[in-house]
């Protein structure tokens, strides 16, 4: 039994024994020096006939007067009854020892989660404080840039007012206020839109047709096929020009004399290339004819663009002017 005893390790107070099924102590360690009778304890009484193995809290030793925790278990085929005990102080150094283990780990795990996590805290603060301060500069960036495009649209209209007043032929002035009055919706467009990058092309384009027939007589029934496309500053300002220049010729030559005709405009895209068409039933012209100031201008804008001026024109058959330029 001192050998079993020790093989267990639950401490120097602890025991075990070998009891008959009739209550007689057969062998114990620690030794006792005389054999008892257990028959009136509570593990023959009350446990021993509930189960044939079991643990329970045994508040006084009969043998040496310890409280002691007690398993217990009847040995098949024998009638003997196998029991332990180990005092409840002992019992608990265990729980303690793991305790004091797990805290040992477990301490410094947790004060570095919580570190962890006030350090993520204070990083996500950061970070929601210098989105604010983005969105701040955005925003006055933003009203910065609508601030230049209205101020440099009232320019344009300022300087359109001054061409007004310059003792200049009406056509001509009527000519330079239509090209002014093209950059300016380029701005407007701009700022109205909040889109600083990129212009959409389709109510540029309406609006720049709709102002240059307003200031000419006649009904002419124009039709316009303006397929979705959005270019940048730097190629919405010439093709602007161009649409109006081309537009105002048709109105001044194509149908002169003329109370009624027809204008198609339409813009196509197809892959990088974006196709210009303007088409009227007019008179038509020669090439000879190409010489004025707005032919001039229509040459250099498509340069600008980066494009090529295609124009099918002859007397009696109206004029079709076809511009190509690659889309940024």
């Amino acid at each position: 039994m001192d050998e079993f005893w020790s093989l267990l390790e639950l401490g120097p107070r602890s025991t075990v024994s070998v009891v008959r099924t009739d209550g007689w102590l057969v062998a114990r360690h620690p030794q006792l020096p005389q054999t008892i009778d257990l028959s009136g304890t509570l593990l023959f009484t009350n446990y021993l006939p509930a189960a044939q193995g079991g643990v329970y809290h045994s508040a006084t030793s009969v043998a040496d007067g310890i409280s002691r925790i007690v398993g217990y278990r009847t040995v098949e085929l024998w009638p003997l009854v196998a029991i332990t005990g180990i005092e409840n102080a002992e019992a608990l150094q265990f729980f303690w020892r793991s305790l004091r283990d797990g805290l040992l780990i477990g301490l410094p795990l947790i004060a570095l989660l919580i570190v962890g996590i006030f350090w993520i805290v204070r990083l996500l603060r950061a970070d929601a404080g210098r989105r604010r301060e983005l969105e701040q500069a955005l925003e006055r960036n933003n009203f910065l840039m609508r601030e230049i495009h209205h101020r440099v649209k009232n320019n344009l209209q300022a300087v359109s007012s001054l061409v007004r007043l310059q003792p200049l032929p009406q056509d001509r002035k009527d000519d330079m206020a239509r090209r002014i009055a093209a950059m300016v919706a380029v701005h407007e467009q701009i700022y109205g839109t909040d889109q600083f990058e990129r212009v959409h092309v389709a109510p540029y384009v309406e609006r720049l047709v709709k102002e240059v027939a307003e200031g000419f007589r006649g009904h002419v029934t124009i039709e316009m096929r303006i397929e979705s496309l959005t270019v940048g500053p730097d190629q919405a300002m010439p093709l602007g020009l161009i649409v109006n220049e081309v537009v105002t010729n048709a109105f001044k030559h194509a149908f002169a004399n003329r109370t009624d005709g027809r204008l198609l405009v339409s813009l196509s895209v197809e892959g990088k290339v974006a196709r210009l068409e303007i088409e009227d039933d007019g008179a038509g012209h020669t090439t000879d004819q190409r010489n004025g100031m707005g032919s001039r201008l229509i040459d250099g804008f498509v340069a600008q663009l980066s494009g090529t001026l295609d124009i099918d024109a002859g007397f009696g058959s109206g004029t079709k002017v076809l511009i190509s330029f690659p889309t940024d």
